[in-house]
């Protein structure tokens, strides 16, 4: 969709479907051949080749596909499943530099800097202070490059890439595609059955052979539900990277015109099936927080909530095992409350709480500095001793997002950390009540991006910060739209021509 010019601007379209798709299909045939006839060094030349095409073509494409290959985790599993040298996840992002040297050396368009980035400039300082004061520095550097090419380097990037609605647009729909896409193989993969089966990394299980107890008696002993993990490998962290795509998809639903509001609806739901197929039961409950939150801000109305409830009624049926799964959080309530003593109480529970409460006596204990990036699990059989409830034999993670950042990182890490999401939502729900008049679809988008940054925020409150990438992806896209949503209105003020919305009804 084109963007009309503006005063000394020259606006970036989002790439063509037509090029997308002749890369995707020649990547697919060069992995193929590649595998068959010589291995690996064919098909990462092949890969390559097809990259370059699009790149050539259009190099805005560049952005399209970094963002549905590190949404799907396409890098990821090339190397853990397909011999794929581990260079390539961490290089990914550096084929946005083709767009941004486009954009900047080409079209002469200023470098941009976002609110949100001293923020995270901070949260690499105290991820670099927290190494520094590690009593294991060998260890807690490794963690390091994560944080500044996956963390500080792609913020930057999408952020100077993703410069127009349209590019932002194109932007959601790689993402939500690619969720739509490992939504497919896991509803395909709970049909057939076929745990045992990866389909090429896409759509792994944690355990096949284990799973949770169904409550159902079969003539082999107790039945048990196999959890999806999707491409991540651990079904509750796929669950999270699931539900952030949710709000994103509900706005494409509203911002687009039919037909792709129709498709953008069918490809959230495939997303939401994805979703119930983990059986996690955090993200049941975010979910939950979520429904409530977004019928507090008008994004949704109390009545759309009659048909989301007949679609959970229709899910419920075909999918009892999730009924049953959700069902134990019963015990949860009796936890907390002391009914019951604590040794009925589910076992898993009883083993997080053990955590979250360990992780909160090491940040007593190191609360400037912490115990360095990734150094809690050295430290929690020592705690977890302290506390008592339900000790691990193996070292094992914080269960929740803020107090494992607490630990390892200290006060410096937990502040820098909360102000990036804080600066990130506040400038999206600015921003989007001043652009709302002059461009509805780009605001229902902005708000979309800051419900998705919740739902990473409440599943967090069940899960530590791994697979940090998906947030900063989506926080890079939410100071990316402020950014562009803020020129919009500077410019609407100073009575420039109108830009072609944002596929606004």
């Amino acid at each position: 969709m084109s963007v009309r010019a503006t005063a000394g601007h020259r606006p970036t379209e989002p790439a063509r479907p037509s090029i997308i798709l002749l890369g995707f299909l020649l990547a697919a045939t060069a992995i193929v051949l590649g595998n068959t006839i010589t291995g690996t060094g064919l098909t990462i030349v092949g890969a390559a080749l097809a990259v370059a095409v699009i790149i050539m073509q259009r190099p805005d494409a560049a952005t399209v596909l970094v963002l549905f290959a590190i949404y799907s985790n396409a890098a990821v599993v090339a190397v853990h499943f397909h011999n794929v040298p581990a260079v390539l996840a961490v290089v990914l992002p550096v084929a946005l530099i083709a767009p941004l040297a486009s954009q900047v050396l080409g079209g002469r368009q200023p470098i941009i800097l976002t609110p949100t980035l001293p923020w995270m400039l901070a949260f690499l300082m105290a991820q670099i202070l927290a190494t520094a004061a590690s009593a294991n520095v060998d260890e807690a550097v490794a963690e390091l490059p994560n944080v500044l090419v996956e963390g500080v380097g792609l913020f930057v990037l999408i952020v100077n890439v993703v410069r127009t609605p349209g590019m932002l647009r194109a932007a959601c729909w790689a993402i939500l595609g690619a969720g739509a896409i490992l939504g497919t193989l896991s509803a395909y993969q709970e049909l057939t059955g076929t745990y045992g089966n990866s389909y090429f990394g896409f759509a792994q299980v944690k355990d096949a052979a284990g799973g949770f107890f169904t409550g159902e008696e079969t003539l082999t002993g107790r039945a048990r539900q196999p959890e999806l993990a999707g491409p991540i490998g651990d079904q509750n962290f796929y669950a999270q990277i699931m539900l952030m795509l949710i709000p994103v998809g509900m706005a494409r639903t509203m911002a687009e015109r039919r037909p792709w509001s129709i498709i953008a609806f069918a490809l959230t739901a495939l997303v939401a099936v994805g979703t119930v197929l983990t059986f996690s039961r955090g993200a049941a409950l975010a979910a939950l927080a979520l429904v409530v939150i977004m019928v507090a801000i008008r994004f949704v109305r109390v009545r759309h909530l009659l048909v989301a409830f007949m679609v959970l009624a229709v899910m419920a049926v075909a999918v009892p095992e999730y009924v049953a799964r959700v069902a134990t959080l019963d015990v949860l309530t009796a936890f907390v409350s002391g009914d019951q003593v604590i040794n009925e109480a589910d076992v898993s529970l009883q083993s997080r709480a053990t955590e979250n409460l360990a992780a909160g006596l090491v940040f007593l204990d190191h609360p400037l500095f912490g115990v360095g990036p990734g150094q809690f699990p050295s430290y929690y059989q020592e705690y977890a001793n302290r506390v008592g409830l339900e000790v691990q034999l193996a070292d094992r993670q914080a269960h929740t997002l803020y107090l494992g950042i607490a630990a390892e990182l200290g006060i410096l890490g937990l502040v820098s950390f909360l102000g990036i999401l804080a600066v990130t939502i506040l400038g999206l729900y600015r921003v989007s009540r001043a652009v709302r008049r002059i461009d509805p679809g780009l605001a229902v988008t902005l708000i979309g991006l800051g419900l998705s940054l919740g739902a990473f925020m409440l599943t967090g409150l069940f899960l530590h910060l791994a697979y940090a990438r998906y947030a900063w992806l989506v926080i890079a896209l939410a100071a990316a739209g402020t950014a562009v949503a803020r020129q919009i209105v500077r410019e609407h003020g100073r009575g420039a021509p109108p830009r072609e919305p944002s596929s606004a009804r």
